[in-house]
């Protein structure tokens, strides 16, 4: 619900997902939320919102499978997953997990690596399996860096945080690490630190990085 308190019907649907949401990091993978039941009170003043659940039973993580174009042994993935069989299974720490493969793929240059998983439940028991899929696609290249929105603070000053170079292999950790950087720096206002990639034309493995700031007040 908003803030204000008044009804919004976009916004309370999107309050409905992120109980389903809720839910599935808690491993209830089966959750059924009905649609809400809305009444008015006399007065027209008030809303009743009445949301009817059905949890299901929670979850525990079975087996977990990898498949596709592997680049890494299981044990080397399995270290970087926190999602582990035997566990609870839980939304969030696989979206987390999906982050940190992509970022193993990315960290050898596939910029466009996809990681697709696929769950499976197993049947007669409250387990499910985790199905990972790896496409690798190509190998990329920073381009130009350009730093954009800067007036006050030097170029050089958020240059020298950067852990990338222009030319060198794609990296997804040091892409991630150098916006944290420039973060910290503390000159500019925390969410207004972008960093875009855009092919240029022509180039599908060139990757120019465009940093976006907005300083902050001093």
């Amino acid at each position: 619900m908003s803030g204000s308190g008044n009804f919004k019907e976009f916004n309370f649907q999107t309050d409905i997902e992120r109980l389903k949401y809720l839910y599935k990091t808690k491993g209830y993978l089966q959750v059924n939320i009905g649609n809400p039941q809305i009444t008015v009170s006399e007065d027209k003043k008030w809303i009743f919102i009445t949301i009817k659940v059905k949890e299901g039973p929670k979850f525990t993580v079975n087996n977990i499978f990898y498949n596709g174009e592997l680049l890494f042994t299981e044990n080397e993935m399995r270290e970087k997953t926190q999602l582990k069989s035997g566990e609870t299974y839980s939304e969030e720490t696989l979206r987390l997990d999906i982050q940190s493969l992509t970022e193993m793929y990315q960290d050898k240059g596939y910029a466009f690596a996809n990681v697709l998983r696929t769950l499976q439940i197993v049947p007669g028991e409250n387990k499910v399996d985790i199905n990972y899929s790896f496409e690798k696609g190509e190998i990329a290249y920073f381009g130009k860096i350009l730093v954009k929105g800067n007036t006050k603070t030097r170029d050089k000053v958020v240059r020298r945080e950067l852990k990338i170079h222009e030319g060198m292999m794609y990296s997804g950790s040091l892409l991630r690490r150098s916006k944290e950087n420039v973060v910290r720096l503390g000159f500019f206002e925390p969410s207004s630190v972008i960093f875009n990639t855009v092919s240029p034309k022509g180039s599908n493995n060139i990757l120019n990085v465009e940093i976006s700031v907005k300083e902050r007040q001093t």
